[in-house]
């Protein structure tokens, strides 16, 4: 009996160790999604949408690719048209972002690769507030970042597989604030924009050749923007959007990258304060 005994004690310990790697694999494999939204919005009154351009943070070349993003962008437009959803530039209810980041596991730690992971965010802001109101968080694990690429438009579907949310009952509005100042139009926003830009760039000493050069490029880039809406005679309402759009998302990076100086522990203190009231003004907008 002993002599038959051992070699079933051997099996089951391949088995269980078989058992074990398997289930190892499942994990280190398995995708990841979060959902979050607004509560107090009724998601049924929307009905049109904007996509805008994606952004992709990878220096891998599988996944750093304009085909890819393209890949993923019309996979979102599929998805939100098969909801009924409408897509158009002329006032849209919602504006669609979507944004790609992506490592490698332990190479960063010096060792050779294991695995690869992408993050997938899908962020649904209403125009009219520029109030995000759902988010989804994806994270797919791969062998390698060419895996990862052929995943990622696939990994659209699952990513808004609840949106919209499903919302029973009435919709109650959301807590009061205590800023109860309306919101600039565009004409008016990009020509405070302006006066912002022209005043922060007199700063040579903060802003300059020497001094942040790319706050000096993000700026540019903002003033660019905010001139074309000023500029604009309202004709064509679908250019008018597109103008207004670009303007507010070169508003909302310049207030980003304000807002990044003010966090490096490098700066001064003084830097950090202007840098901190830059944004705060940029955001006020």
């Amino acid at each position: 009996m002993a002599l038959i005994s051992i070699p079933r004690r051997k099996q089951m310990r391949n088995i269980a160790l078989f058992v074990g790697l398997i289930l190892s694999t499942v994990v280190l494999f398995a995708d990841d999604r979060i959902v979050d939204f607004d509560h107090h919005t009724d998601f049924s009154t929307l009905k049109s949408f904007a996509l805008r351009d994606g952004k992709i943070d990878s220096p891998e070349p599988e996944l750093n690719s304009t085909l890819l993003s393209k890949k993923i962008g019309d996979a979102i437009r599929t998805e939100l048209l098969s909801r009924g959803l409408k897509e158009t530039v002329n006032n849209p209810d919602v504006i669609v972002d979507y944004s790609v980041s992506g490592q490698d596991f332990n190479e960063a730690r010096g060792g050779p690769v294991s695995s690869s992971e992408a993050t997938l965010v899908i962020d649904v802001t209403k125009r009219d507030s520029r109030d995000l109101i759902w988010r989804s968080v994806y994270r797919d694990s791969e062998r390698n970042n060419a895996k990862l690429a052929q995943r990622l438009p696939g990994d659209v579907k699952k990513s808004l597989a609840e949106y919209p949310p499903k919302q029973k009952g009435t919709i109650q509005p959301g807590p009061s604030t205590l800023s109860t100042a309306p919101r600039l139009n565009p004409k008016a926003a990009a020509a405070a924009a302006l006066e912002i830009v022209e005043a922060t760039f007199k700063n040579v000493d903060f802003v300059g050749p020497a001094n942040h050069p790319g706050l000096s490029i993000s700026l540019t880039g903002l003033e660019r923007a905010a001139r074309a809406v000023s500029e604009d005679d309202g004709r064509n309402p679908s250019a008018t959007t597109k103008k207004n759009l670009a303007f507010y998302e070169a508003l909302n990076n310049s207030a980003d990258y304000a807002s990044s100086i003010s966090d490096r522990g490098v700066e001064s203190a003084d830097s950090r304060a202007r840098s901190r009231a830059l944004a705060n003004k940029l955001r006020s907008l």
